[in-house]
């Protein structure tokens, strides 16, 4: 890697050269980001997302958990006909 800045077009993707956009990563990280940059949307979706839960903490984990489990328990009472419902207008206050 020279210094230099260089854009590259890929797919429908346009980037700036690790260089530029990584100025203070190792030589392994900014070849690494170039690579991930270079992938289909979906890959690189996945690789993100993968990428963001591996950061997340245990209580980052349990509360998605517990957000889950309730998204569960509420789509199963729906089904059930246990909750009431309200139009989306009234729920965010507004028409769509």
């Amino acid at each position: 890697m020279t210094g230099k800045s260089s854009t590259y077009r890929l797919s429908h993707v346009d980037f700036v050269s690790a260089d530029a956009s990584f100025p203070n990563m190792l030589i392994a990280e900014k070849q690494l980001a170039s690579a991930a940059l270079g992938l289909p949307p979906r890959k690189r979706a996945r690789l993100a997302d993968m990428l963001m839960q591996s950061l997340a903490s245990k209580r980052d984990v349990a509360v998605a958990a517990a957000w889950d489990a309730e998204a569960d328990s509420r789509a199963r009472a729906f089904k059930r006909g246990e909750l009431k419902t309200v139009s989306v207008e009234k729920a965010f206050g507004f028409k769509l």
